[in-house]
């Protein structure tokens, strides 16, 4: 039987490699397996010029619709290579998705807005003056790297259920943006303001792209790195732990 769909993702140097193999690629050949995907690590670049050089790798995930080897697939998967998948668990992520919306995590809502906003105001606390966060809403977010909108949400592109006709969109993004620096998230604040523009997306949950640092703030800041200057918020977050709710499955 032929797999209509695809799990996709991007290892470029043998340390990424490396670690994609020994840590994810076993878990995402059984959940591949369970569900009817094939699996294709790309460990050299869809775009070797100057400009592709110059900038993240990340970037690249713009244009993995457009290789002939993907073309045959009706659903695409994009996930990136520092994900695990809990193939126990987790269900099928293109099952609930229309074919003609993007699914996505909405990262303004992991686990719920409430909850991501204290998460933000702690990692600002944690973090200190040495790494000021600016980004206190999504309009601050998309307005930090120089795009005007009032969207409410910001699509993570670390996990993106896609079709062809989703090509057009990240083809956009990867040739009309640039990256400016490291801390605007490469191509993630184009991409998401595109995706939303387009008004296709599906949002689906947060589970399928579950950001550990996040969980790890609001839960568990006794495993922060405890040597840094900045950690002395510790104390004071210590006495207002959230409860967690069990998760049952997890992408990441």
């Amino acid at each position: 039987m032929i797999n209509r769909k695809a799990i996709v993702t991007m290892a470029i140097g043998d340390d990424y490699l490396n670690m994609w193999r020994e840590k994810c690629q076993n878990g995402w050949q059984k959940y591949a397996d369970k569900y009817g995907y094939d699996v294709i690590c790309i460990d050299t670049p869809l775009d070797d010029s100057k400009r592709a050089r110059e900038r993240s790798p990340a970037w690249q995930k713009c244009l993995i619709l457009g290789q002939k080897y993907i073309k045959k697939y009706e659903r695409v998967v994009w996930i990136d290579a520092d994900i695990l998948i809990n193939y126990n668990d987790a269900p099928c992520i293109s099952s609930t998705v229309p074919v003609n919306k993007l699914g996505a995590v909405n990262a303004w809502a992991l686990p719920t807005p409430e909850l991501a906003q204290v998460a933000l105001d702690r990692l600002n606390d944690y973090w200190g003056i040495a790494y000021e966060i600016r980004d206190h809403t999504p309009q601050d977010y998309y307005a930090s790297y120089g795009l005007n909108a009032d969207f409410n949400e910001v699509v993570q592109s670390g996990v993106l259920v896609l079709s062809q006709s989703h090509r057009h969109i990240l083809e956009k993004v990867y040739f009309e943006y640039e990256e400016k620096n490291e801390g605007n998230n490469y191509e993630m604040r184009p991409l998401s303001y595109e995706i939303l523009k387009s008004n296709c997306v599906y949002w689906i949950d947060h589970r399928f792209n579950l950001i550990w640092l996040v969980y790890k703030i609001l839960y568990y800041p006794f495993l922060l790195d405890k040597t840094q200057p900045e950690n002395r918020m510790l104390t004071k977050i210590r006495q207002k732990l959230f409860i967690m709710t069990p998760i049952n499955w997890t992408a990441s």
